[in-house]
């Protein structure tokens, strides 16, 4: 995704990496269990995880170029607060885990973050329509 971003628009990538993160995150959420399709759910499972990997590795490093390229005083602490933003995640799901019982995380509890994850990217997918190009990219294609 940097090949492209680089050569075509950073925030056409970075809207790539985000519809396929919604539509991946909301399928994890809403997959069907072993009950139901049997042996092809736990085939299905880390298939769709490796492909969410994928997309997540073009999103975090095209996120810190974006946003060091939109603030190149600041490019340091913007950065950093994409990081932060993510260790967030991470211990907001300690906490929730630690409230529900082992059981209930095991039968259904544990599809809620991801079908939250697929509706805060929708909201995401709308806000990144309004993204501007970086003043980076822009000066290189007039070049």
């Amino acid at each position: 995704m940097a090949h492209f971003s680089d050569k075509h628009s950073r925030k056409n990538m970075l809207m790539l990496s985000i519809v396929f993160m919604v539509i991946l995150t909301f399928t994890i959420g809403v997959m069907p269990t072993f009950e139901t399709i049997g042996y092809l759910a736990p085939i299905l499972l880390p298939c769709i995880r490796i492909m969410q990997g994928i997309s997540i590795g073009g999103e975090l490093r095209g996120a810190w170029v974006f946003m060091g390229e939109h603030s190149i005083k600041d490019s340091l602490f913007t950065s950093t607060d994409i990081l932060t933003a993510a260790v967030a995640g991470s211990i907001v799901s300690l906490i929730i885990h630690k409230n529900y019982e082992t059981s209930i995380i095991a039968q259904w509890a544990w599809r809620i973050p991801f079908i939250i994850g697929g509706i805060f990217g929708i909201i995401s997918i709308y806000l990144r329509k309004f993204l501007s190009q970086t003043p980076v990219l822009a000066i290189q294609k007039k070049k």
